[in-house]
């Protein structure tokens, strides 16, 4: 479907744009339990699209490149969290905040190792190591 990570990242940047506007004009992140869930999921993919387009010319092993993208889908999910709490973005308990924030992070990490899989496994130009715009 895509014939290189820059149309991948391109892609899923415009969606996650949308439905995050989306969700901040329609209040879908407290209207509907899952979108949040989603969007994380989504944000992780995301992540690891940008990283792939950046590193396109870069020869790295396989754990050296899961690690890297792991700390950065950890940083990054951090720092939304604390964005998160600091414009008062949650509306929920102490204790339902850190199930949401544990919950939020693991879905950074599946969204980031799908796409991870998907890029690595799929057979096209992206697969190979063409990573052309």
């Amino acid at each position: 479907m895509f014939k290189s990570p820059f149309w991948l990242m391109a892609g899923l940047t415009i969606a996650v744009s949308v439905m995050h506007w989306l969700a901040l004009v329609n209040d879908y992140y407290w209207a509907i339990w899952w979108y949040d869930i989603v969007m994380h999921f989504l944000g992780g993919c995301l992540i690891v699209s940008i990283l792939f387009w950046i590193d396109r010319w870069r020869e790295t092993n396989l754990a050296t490149t899961f690690a890297r993208i792991f700390l950065w889908i950890m940083a990054v999910g951090a720092a939304w969290e604390i964005y998160e709490l600091y414009f008062g973005l949650t509306f929920i308990d102490a204790r339902g905040y850190r199930f949401d924030t544990v919950l939020d992070l693991i879905m950074n990490v599946t969204g980031a190792a799908a796409a991870y899989f998907f890029t690595r496994t799929e057979k096209s130009p992206a697969a190979a190591g063409d990573f052309s715009v």
